[in-house]
């Protein structure tokens, strides 16, 4: 648990309903602007490469702050 506090930690802030909405706003503006990105830079062949991985790292960070956000709320992982 204590490596998923560090790795995580504005996810274990989502206790209440006021810190889950902030979680889940912050990873999702993260996942909106990785795609906003990839729009923007999509089209330069050298660029698309480092693009989409830094895309895929910070996609698939989010998207696991966003599923220990949830599981947190619904108080199945303890403070």
């Amino acid at each position: 648990m204590d490596f998923l506090k560090k790795l995580l930690p504005l996810s274990f802030h989502s206790a209440d309903k006021d810190g889950f909405i902030k979680s889940l706003v912050i990873y999702g503006a993260a996942m909106l602007a990785t795609v906003v990105i990839g729009i923007l830079l999509g089209g330069i062949p050298v660029i698309n490469k480092i693009v989409a991985a830094a895309n895929f790292i910070v996609n698939t960070y989010a998207t696991g702050g966003i599923a220990v956000s949830i599981l947190v709320f619904v108080k199945v992982i303890k403070d």
